[in-house]
């Protein structure tokens, strides 16, 4: 089932954007980041449950939007969480919840 997964981003504050339940997987398919009105730098980490496994970092300026098509896959008890220097940046995901 395709579902739509946002935050609006506290400066220096991680938030979780998804997790995946027990017998689920989540597939990204699309990232919007928003700058608002301040801009800033944004690190996206995935989490296995215990550790951080992957992490990538975007910077964008005030008032830019940066959309991405992504194929990145959250197993059962996977996180992705973002943190931002700034606050007031926002972040939907765009992801297919499928049980496996």
């Amino acid at each position: 089932m395709l579902k739509s997964f946002n935050a609006t981003l506290a400066a220096n504050t991680a938030a979780t954007l998804l997790t995946a339940a027990s017998g689920h997987e989540i597939l990204a398919v699309g990232l919007r980041i928003n700058g608002g009105q301040n801009g800033g730098t944004v690190t996206l980490t995935k989490n296995n449950g215990s550790s951080d496994v992957f992490s990538e970092t975007y910077t964008v300026g005030v008032g830019d939007v940066l959309s991405l098509d992504c194929k990145t896959a959250f197993p059962s008890g996977y996180s992705w969480k973002a943190l931002s220097d700034t606050a007031g940046v926002q972040i939907d995901v765009c992801a297919d919840d499928m049980e496996v």
